[in-house]
């Protein structure tokens, strides 16, 4: 699990230093932010299931609050940056925000390849 945040935080500053090449300060950080408005979430969820990993009569539980928790704490990072960033572009926003969300689908086409 903790390899899938790994990677999306790799993933995330990758895209944040292309959109600094390619366009400008505002761009990168709005795509910084549209990555850790899931890539915060993420690392949560993953620290709760890793906590209830040893307790295997909460597990199932602890997937289903760690992934309600992710949801809320996404939708109220992504308002909190549309109230205090005003000056927010919106594609790289998105990109940030969908790259690091899309991760996973990576993660899961590498296991299936045999590429561990």
């Amino acid at each position: 699990m903790f390899k899938i945040v790994l990677w999306q935080w790799a993933g995330l500053l990758f895209l944040t230093a292309v959109f600094a090449l390619v366009l400008d300060a505002r761009a990168a950080l709005s795509c910084f932010l549209g990555g850790m408005c899931y890539a915060l979430p993420t690392l949560l969820a993953v620290l709760l299931l890793n906590f209830f990993r040893t307790r295997p009569r909460w597990a199932a539980i602890s997937f289903l609050w760690g992934e309600s928790l992710k949801v809320i704490l996404t939708m109220a990072a992504m308002a909190a940056v549309f109230w205090f960033y005003p000056q927010l572009m919106w594609l790289p926003f998105l990109c940030g925000l969908l790259a690091v969300s899309h991760i996973v689908f990576f993660m899961i086409w590498k296991m299936q390849h045999g590429n561990k």
